[in-house]
């Protein structure tokens, strides 16, 4: 993970905000519910690449790249993941990001970083970094299961989800990118979030492409 590839997305029209992952110059990665709020394509995206204390923030508008917004609103057992083009390009630090698949039985450590509202009070997006193991044995439909550690927040006290805005955030296990986030458990006490397997989406129609 690299810290001057994170992003914080924001729409408007209608509003709403998440995470996600500069995976190209131009390309973005992140959670489909995230360009999609109130499951509405937005008027309005930007982003916020980079990292204050690791090299700065650049600005830029965007767009859905993919899936293809002409084509409608996804059906709702789509993929929750979505990839974004900037206006103008951001240079990539560290060369192309590495894809990955766990496998085998054994937990496996997991990080990203994102913008969850409870490490956010004053609304313009403060960093969280997450980590914990990622449990190949414990299945959520089709997610990866990650059980987040040490930070496990309470609920807000208007009953909101503490890692709101955390979705789409890249989730690496070592300098691989395996999945991105996308929702938590309340059942979990907070302690657990879900990653869509980001292999599943190279499989599906233009997405490879615009990734190569």
């Amino acid at each position: 993970m690299d810290a001057q590839r994170l992003v914080w997305v924001h729409t408007s029209d209608p509003g709403g905000s998440g995470s996600g992952y500069l995976i190209g110059p131009q390309l973005v990665l992140t959670a489909l519910h995230v360009v999609l709020p109130d499951g509405r394509w937005p008027a309005q995206v930007e982003a916020r690449v980079g990292h204050p204390r690791f090299g700065g923030v650049t600005r830029r508008h965007a767009e859905v790249c993919w899936p293809d917004t002409r084509l409608g609103v996804p059906p709702a057992d789509a993929l929750d993941v979505a990839l974004l083009w900037l206006t103008k390009p951001v240079p990539a630090t560290d060369g192309p990001v590495r894809w990955g698949q766990p496998g085998g039985t054994a937990p496996l450590l997991f990080e990203g970083a994102g913008f969850p509202v409870f490490a956010d009070e004053a609304d313009c997006g403060e960093f969280e970094h997450l980590r914990g193991e990622l449990s190949v044995v414990s299945t959520a439909s089709s997610a990866w299961v990650l059980d987040c550690r040490p930070v496990w927040p309470a609920p807000g006290r208007d009953g909101a989800r503490p890692w709101a805005g955390a979705s789409g955030a890249a989730i690496f296990c070592g300098d691989r990118l395996i999945g991105v986030a996308v929702e938590d458990s309340r059942t979990m006490d907070w302690r657990r979030l879900y990653a869509a397997p980001i292999h599943e989406a190279l499989s599906l129609p233009g997405f490879a492409n615009l990734v190569t």
